[in-house]
């Protein structure tokens, strides 16, 4: 019996916790672990915790929502990391403190309570092609420290994240594979004269990225007198892009306003649809290039 038959009548059960919900890459990036799992080891099961589950994950994958203010949530993590026979966090970039870092309300909070509980358990841990961001405190560097020494393996998305992970942790073993939003399917999508702008409104520099992106937009739609401009909100969040792209628009010049539109795509289907409809992209969210 080969490594696929085995598998195949053993059928795994297969636990991903990861930040799908608000950000369209992260929504990406669940979609093609989940749904390409479940295709190719169909008799196993797959569960999938996320902020707001894909709209076009697998209709088999078992989806839960993440709140971690509700003791049933974390009773449901609980149960469901101990029927797991391996558990996949991320992808995205989970290993980061730019907005804070601590052991309870952090991204990495998230990721410290799943590892603690797998480890505890005796679970194998093994993370999605993950991001790891510049490390800034001290306490980020003890959380990042304790999530990656707990997993049975560590996969990151690119060597630039490598190169972040060995500044702090040199003697940690990773391997560099590809973003999971790579194998994101094709998407129709009827192409257009047409500027399709990402910006990274995530409370740092913002001045100076909303001034960058409507100025690209201007002198876009200058260049090209027939052509039209839309700002996509790839986090829909109204602290990060979905309530500041808005001042992109607001910063191009009044006569040009009305070749702009703004866009809060509600899938990552529709945000790839509205990214491959351009003839180009002025991109600031990785996502946002990889799905074009």
């Amino acid at each position: 019996m080969d490594a696929k038959s085995r598998t195949d009548a053993l059928g795994y059960n297969i636990l991903i916790v990861g930040l799908a919900g608000s950000n369209r890459g992260d929504d990406a990036i669940a979609e093609c672990m989940s749904s390409d799992i479940q295709r190719h080891f169909p008799t196993s099961t797959v569960s999938l915790f996320a902020v707001r589950p894909p709209r076009n994950c697998h209709p088999d994958v078992i989806t839960h929502i993440i709140h971690r203010r509700s003791l049933r949530f974390h009773a449901q993590l609980w149960r469901a990391i101990s029927k797991a026979d391996v558990v996949i966090i991320g992808g995205g970039s989970i290993i980061q403190d730019k907005f804070g870092a601590g052991y309870i309300r952090s991204v990495m909070g998230l990721f410290y309570e799943v590892s603690f509980i797998t480890r505890l358990l005796g679970k194998k841990l093994v993370t999605a092609p993950i991001g790891v961001d510049q490390l800034e405190t001290e306490r980020g560097r003890q959380i990042a420290a304790a999530i990656l020494s707990r997993c049975d393996m560590i996969a990151l998305r690119d060597e630039l994240s490598q190169q972040q992970l060995r500044k702090v942790f040199p003697d940690m073993p990773s391997q560099v594979y590809t973003d999971p939003a790579f194998c994101f399917p094709n998407v129709s999508f009827e192409p257009k004269k047409h500027l399709v702008v990402s910006p990274a409104l995530e409370g740092k520099d913002e001045d100076y990225i909303i001034a960058v992106n409507a100025a690209a937009i201007t002198a876009y739609l200058e260049a090209y007198p027939d052509h039209t401009a839309t700002v996509v909100a790839m986090d829909d969040r109204k602290q990060e892009d979905g309530g500041k792209i808005i001042h992109v628009y607001d910063q191009v010049p009044a006569h040009l306003r009305r070749r702009v539109k703004l866009c809060i795509p509600s899938s990552a289907r529709e945000a790839a649809a509205l990214i491959r409809s351009g003839s180009h992209l002025f991109g600031m969210r990785l996502h946002a290039v990889i799905l074009a």
